[in-house]
């Protein structure tokens, strides 16, 4: 068994906040990328069972982060990120063409009635 025990819940209060500017703002967001991923590749070399949870974790934060980084830095999304968008679209293209199948269908059977 593991020793290992996550923090917990954290209050925050805040009482003002300013702009940052992109260039400052994705400075920061890499940093923390890089410290990141930095303890999670310790995580990797320790072997407990509980790790493989964090670390999957920890992998789908840094990629949303890493997506935020390109659009501070003016890049257009990767190609791997369109093809989802596209996925999604088609998806949901479905399921609006099979909702209206089954709309039409149950008046069909209302004018049969």
């Amino acid at each position: 068994m593991s020793s290992y025990k996550a923090p917990g819940p954290t209050a925050i209060e805040v009482h003002a906040s300013k702009a940052v500017p992109n260039a400052e703002a994705e400075q920061i967001l890499t940093q923390y990328i890089e410290a990141t991923t930095e303890s999670t590749d310790q995580l990797l070399n320790m072997s407990s069972d509980s790790m493989p949870s964090v670390v999957s974790r920890n992998h789908a934060m840094i990629q949303q982060l890493r997506r935020v980084q390109r659009d501070l830095r003016g890049l257009p999304p990767l190609d791997v990120e369109k093809v989802d968008e596209k996925e999604t679209e088609n998806e949901k293209d479905k399921e609006e063409d099979k909702e209206e199948k089954e709309e039409e269908k149950k008046e069909e059977d209302k004018e049969e009635a």
